[in-house]
């Protein structure tokens, strides 16, 4: 199964130590979001559980949280599977059009994970409260 990666970059830090990063990835019917912070040095992970809908939310809320930071990161890049990786700072990610595209591609990356889901069903289950014939 293919993963989203994302990578915070700070100011003057060489090397990608110092980067946050992010993996998003299908689990089951839902997307997982494993956050890595490597703030002074530590190393903490969260995760958090999507629904299989959410991708393009996250990313937008994402992009945002980026533009308006006060102690904001120097680039964000995005590697997304079956598209090239994409390097912004805040100036090209303040674009509405920017913002706009990276959403489609969420979306469509979305789409990708969950094709063996029929619309219509929970869980890419059957209803077991449906009659049938």
């Amino acid at each position: 199964m293919s993963t989203i990666s994302v990578y915070l970059i700070r100011k003057n830090t060489p090397g990608s130590h110092a980067d946050d990063k992010i993996s998003i990835r299908r689990q089951d019917n839902n997307i997982l979001v494993q956050y890595r912070d490597t703030t002074q040095g530590k190393h903490t992970r969260e995760d958090l559980l999507l629904t299989n809908t959410s991708l393009g939310t996250y990313i937008r809320n994402l992009g945002y949280l980026f533009l308006v930071d006060t102690e904001p990161f120097e680039s964000i890049q995005f590697n997304f599977p079956g598209f090239p990786a994409f390097m912004a700072t805040r100036k090209s990610l303040a674009d509405t059009n920017t913002q706009e595209a990276l959403v489609e591609v969420a979306d469509i990356v979305s789409e990708s994970w969950f094709a063996d889901y029929p619309a219509g069903t929970d869980r890419g289950r059957e209803d077991p409260w449906a009659v049938h014939y």
